[in-house]
């Protein structure tokens, strides 16, 4: 059995069964609402971008003021992925490569995206840095930050 959480299957000569393990924690940050298709599409890119599937997601991790946003909210429930929140206090001591002294100001922690990933996951170093995400019409100012950080665990297939 291949466990993998590559988007594309990978093709092998002998017998083959492909599962995706989920192993994958999505760190969002976004702006005040947000709506749901800008931070689909950011995550699809990112997700393209690192060849990662969907189908390895666990949940998408943001800070505690963001647990309640109506664009995030509905992604989760169409996706049936769990939203996990974390208070400033835990992500502002979370260690990241990429710390915003703008959102720090902002939110009162330097990093959402990739501290919240890191500590959903429990790990110390991402698999995706953070990747921000533009809305494509120049009157929007709207932005979404992606960072993915991948579970480790003991065995193949553990939960």
């Amino acid at each position: 059995m291949i466990f993998s959480q590559l988007q594309k299957m990978v093709r092998f000569d002998t017998p083959e069964s492909q599962w995706f393990s989920k192993v994958l924690w999505v760190g969002v940050g976004c702006g005040r609402l947000t709506p749901r298709i800008l931070i689909e599409m950011a995550i699809q890119q990112v997700l393209q971008q690192y060849n990662l599937g969907e189908n390895a997601i666990i949940g998408i991790a943001t800070l505690d003021i963001k647990g309640n946003e109506p664009g995030l909210v509905e992604l989760c429930q169409a996706k049936n992925w769990p939203l996990r929140t974390f208070s400033s206090e835990v992500l502002r001591a979370v260690e990241v490569p990429n710390p915003s002294a703008g959102v720090g100001i902002v939110v009162g922690t330097p990093s959402v995206a990739e501290a919240a990933a890191l500590e959903a996951a429990g790990v110390k170093t991402l698999l995706v840095s953070k990747q921000i995400y533009r809305a494509s019409t120049p009157e929007s100012r709207q932005a979404v930050t992606v960072a993915i950080a991948q579970v480790q665990r003991k065995t193949p297939g553990e939960f």
